[in-house]
């Protein structure tokens, strides 16, 4: 096992202990060796890589400058793996473990029974916090903090107790041969580092919970990287090392990581910034993007912007611009911007990547598209994976951006450290849970600014989840951007605490009565800034519409007698399929069409692509249309009915509906030029009593939301034989805010006749609400832990962010995904209209090719309620799909792991007694129950 390179400088025990081995191959990688390649590769990551703003934190809770913030992530780096001189982890290989045992290291059999008890981890952390006691004088608790850092560097913090033990277990720590060479390594890296003269300083100053995390987060990827054998090459007789500056040198190329982006101040005005990132747009900047603009441009930092606007208005484009300036500002590296769902977060990363594309940069740029099944999408898929042998130059000359997606990052923990991220709002909250790796997500967000989209759409549970993760970032100093069109102001005020909380205030914020609004929280600021409305507005007619299909039908059929594009809202895909089942009776196939959640991915995307090329505002638009659909038409898809009907909703899900009514100017149909919204799912109420709500609308939203919004839209009794009842008014955007503050107030804004039931309802609504927040805090960070406390005090991973962890930032999410096939004469097949692999045969053995086996992934679908509610259907649900597992699909990366169901000829399937049927118009849906 000998090795030259720079092994030389080091005593025969420490040069003999092993870190990396491929025994098949004879090779190895000494511990030092290792450890140098570490603290190179946290050098090149600090100088080339890391965000001004992640630096400028950690240099800042040490009450350093940048080299010695440099020093410390070195040196961290470079001791990280030193609990692997112990027996403990030596025995794992024995042959390896030989050379230490000839320089006088003693082992036993006992280490090799007992070594679990001494993971490499917790070796190290008590090795550090012994260290800077007895040689550097530190304090235990300051000791510890330090220390902490390289206990938690596999991504969860070893156990206290576990770590009290060592000390009495020197069977698995060594004898002083052993404790020598750890000795030898902790004092030889503090001085390649640049640590020795720090340390009595350093000594003194406990490191803060939050700089533990990101010292840990830059510790995982310098550890990541160097052990990576492809880039970091093993020691073989016929192949000894490298200096170690070429190793690092060398690794970092083949990495292929783009440097940081360095934000630059344009100091363009309003408009001319506008014009130069959103050429497509063509639009003058209204009101609120001048304003919005112009408050990043002088806004305290740290700090929180809230813009609250219309549906329509330009939120997006305007957080982008916020984000560009706060980023020069700040001196973030990068920007994540999350929204509520994949497929809304499909549709904005084409939006990203065209603003990325107009950015001056210096050179190739990171970009991801995070959520489980990025990689499915195709424009994401066709991004370069290497760093370009040149710069780009768009037609002027000017430097532009070049995005490309990293391969390094094509990982789900690590995706979100790329520079610019579209996620969805999941890869932000995951900063709050307590999971593995969570120290990743921190240094992923810490270096950003954070702008999130739909901010509403996070409910009871997830807010648990959204101000724990506010409040971190907050603390690093993250600038961050929340968008809404309809907010409630108790929302408002708790997500301003919780960021001012991370700042070390009690910031306390006044309801704002204006609308637009955009709120403002920074060191010793939180205040509303009203804004000036502009555009049209619009007069919205509200009437109540029976839940009859027939006199739907009717309805429809009497007001597009002259043309016109109809949007059906159902609460539920249930509703919505027996919607379409009826007008499919009476209009023609191409005038009508659904779009729900139970579509195939490739089904729906050709879905919403078709709509948009229709609907959008530049579209081709038919003489009639009417779609009919689910929650998926109140989110982020830019279309535009002439009129709406839709089932009875909380009110700023109604609003978010009406968003897409008349969205954008155009001449329209005689009987549809009044913006019109029909409500359907209830039945009105006998002598002035509440009405009878329908049963799925309130499974999915509750009684008491459903009653106040009915009250506040003023849904009253049937007016005339047609069903339709008597109309009222709304201004919007004039009454958005007072609707929904109606809504939400905590006295309710009922008629008396109501107030009895409104008040029961409300009452079961709390229990709701405690009972989720309660089981989202069970996994959920502290929003705020003590100055001086420790990782292991407060990080209690209990869960694995690849598995189960997945779900747990969101509550009851709908159904459980599976992979959809076929069977057609013994034969497995592809389900038709999915694109090139259409109805191919999946091979009976092996895997399949990597092609068709990307095919299989997109065929997603989510299983209905009726499989998965009570626990034990969901249990019974899996234990039969777990029975139909294909072993050929266990060997392909992108089949590992994913449950299936098979259907038949017919497109039939039973699944735990629940029958299913799927068909290419109208989706999954139920056809029979246990």
């Amino acid at each position: 096992m000998e090795s030259r390179g720079d092994l030389a400088s080091w005593s025969a025990a420490a040069s003999s202990l092993w870190a990396k081995s491929s025994l098949e191959e004879n090779a190895w990688l000494p511990l030092v060796q290792h450890l140098d390649d570490s603290a190179g590769v946290a050098g090149v990551l600090w100088d080339r890589w890391l965000p001004e703003q992640t630096k400028r934190f950690i240099t800042q809770a040490i009450s350093g400058d940048d080299a010695d913030g440099r020093a410390l992530a070195c040196w961290l780096a470079g001791v990280h793996d030193v609990g692997k001189s112990s027996p403990a982890f030596a025995c794992v290989v024995p042959e390896l473990a030989e050379a230490t045992r000839k320089a006088g290291g003693d082992l036993s059999p006992q280490a090799q029974r007992d070594r679990k008890r001494a993971p490499h981890g917790a070796v190290g952390e008590w090795a550090l916090a012994t260290w800077l006691q007895d040689a550097h004088g530190a304090r235990p608790r300051v000791a510890a903090s330090y220390a902490a850092v390289v206990g938690a560097h596999h991504g969860s913090a070893p156990d206290s107790y576990l770590i009290s033990q060592l000390e009495g277990a020197p069977w698995l720590t060594g004898n002083d041969v052993w404790a020598d060479a750890r000795r030898e390594i902790l004092a030889a890296m503090a001085t390649r580092t640049g640590a020795s003269p720090r340390l009595p300083t350093w000594s003194r100053t406990s490191l803060s919970p939050a700089a533990q995390m990101l010292l840990t987060g830059i510790v995982i990827v310098s550890d990541w990287i160097a052990s990576n054998e492809d880039c970091f090459p093993y020691t073989t007789p016929n192949q000894p090392l490298e200096a170690t500056p070429r190793r690092v040198a060398g690794g970092w190329s083949a990495v292929g990581l783009p440097d940081a982006w360095r934000p630059v101040s344009t100091r363009l005005p309003t408009q001319a910034l506008m014009q130069d990132r959103f050429p497509q747009l063509a639009a003058v900047p209204n009101a609120m993007q001048h304003r919005v603009h112009a408050l990043a441009e002088e806004m305290p930092l740290p700090g929180l912007m809230m813009i609250e606007a219309p549906m329509g208005h330009g939120k997006t484009e305007a957080a982008l611009m916020a984000a560009e300036v706060l980023a020069a500002r700040s001196g973030a590296g990068g920007v994540f911007l999350g929204l509520p769902t994949m497929a809304t977060t499909d549709a904005m990363f084409s939006r990203l990547r065209a603003w990325i594309d107009r950015l001056p940069v210096q050179g190739p740029v990171s970009l991801q598209l995070a959520h489980s099944k990025g990689q499915l999408n195709e424009e994401f898929a066709a991004l370069p994976r290497q760093l370009p042998i040149t710069g780009a130059l768009d037609e002027s000359g000017t430097d532009r951006s070049c995005a490309i997606a990293a391969n390094w990052l094509q990982s789900r923990k690590r995706g979100t450290l790329a520079t610019f991220v579209v996620g969805t709002i999941d890869q932000a909250l995951f900063v709050a849970l307590q999971a593995k790796h969570v120290m990743l997500r921190h240094l992923a967000l810490s270096g950003k600014v954070v702008v999130i989209d739909e901010v509403h759409a996070a409910d009871d549970y997830m807010r648990i989840y959204l101000t724990s993760a506010l409040a971190w970032l907050g603390r690093y100093g993250v600038p961050v951007v929340l968008l809404s069109a309809t907010l409630p102001s108790h929302q408002r005020c708790e997500l301003v605490a919780a960021y001012s909380r991370g700042l070390g205030e009690e910031l306390q914020l006044e309801p704002a009565a204006s609308y637009p609004c955009l709120t403002v929280v920074g060191p010793g600021r939180a205040d509303s800034v009203p804004v000036e409305a502009t555009g049209p507005s619009m007069r919205l007619e509200v009437q109540g519409l029976s839940d009859d299909l027939q006199e739907l039908i009717e309805y429809v059929a009497r007001v597009t007698a002259d043309g016109g594009v109809v949007g059906i809202v159902r609460n539920t895909v249930a509703r919505a399929q027996d919607a379409y089942r009826v007008l499919r009776e009476r209009f023609a196939e191409d005038e009508v069409l659904l779009l729900h959640s139970r579509f195939l991915a490739p089904h729906r995307a050709a879905r919403e692509s078709l709509l948009r090329s229709m609907l959008g505002p530049r579209g081709a638009r038919p003489h009639r249309l009417i779609v009919v659909g689910t929650q998926v038409l109140e989110q982020s898809l830019d279309v535009d009915f002439d009129l709406l009907i839709s089932d009875l909703a909380p009110v700023d899900l109604l609003l978010q509906r009406v968003g897409r009514l008349h969205r954008h100017p155009r001449s329209r149909p005689p009987h549809l030029q009044v913006p019109r919204l029909l409500i359907t799912g209830y039945q009105p109420g006998e002598a002035g009593g509440p009405p009878t709500l329908e049963p799925g609308g309130r499974a999915v939203y509750g009684t008491s939301l459903l009653l106040r919004t009915a009250a506040a839209i003023n849904l009253g009794d049937t007016g005339d034989a047609s069903g339709v009842e008597h109309h009222s008014f709304v201004e919007l955007p004039g009454e958005i805010r007072s609707l929904v503050e109606r809504v939400y107030a905590e006295t309710p804004y009922v008629p008396a006749a109501w107030l009895a039931e409104v008040r029961t309802a409300d009452e079961a609504r709390s229990r709701e609400i405690l009972d989720a927040r309660q089981r989202a805090e069970t996994f959920c960070l502290p929003a705020a832990p003590r100055a001086h406390q420790c990782l292991n005090s407060f990080l209690n991973v209990s869960l694995d962010e690849d598995a189960v962890g997945q779900r747990q930032v969101r509550d009851g999410e709908e159904g459980l995904e599976v992979l959809a096939i076929q069977r057609v004469a013994g034969e497995l097949r592809l389900l038709p209209q999915i694109g090139e692999h259409s109805g191919q045969r999946i091979p009976d053995l092996g895997p399949p090719g990597s092609e068709m086996a990307r095919a299989i992934a997109t065929c997603s679908l989510r299983l209905p309620r009726q499989c998965t509610w009570p626990a034990r259907q969901l249990d019974a649900t899996i234990a039969d799909l777990e029975r139909l597992g294909l072993p050929q699909f266990q060997q392909s990366g992108w089949l590992s792991g994913q449950l299936v169901v098979i259907f038949d000829e017919q497109l039939h399937a039973t699944v735990a007694g629940v029958g299913l049927s799927y068909d290419i118009k109208t989706g999954l849906r139920v056809v029979s129950e246990q």
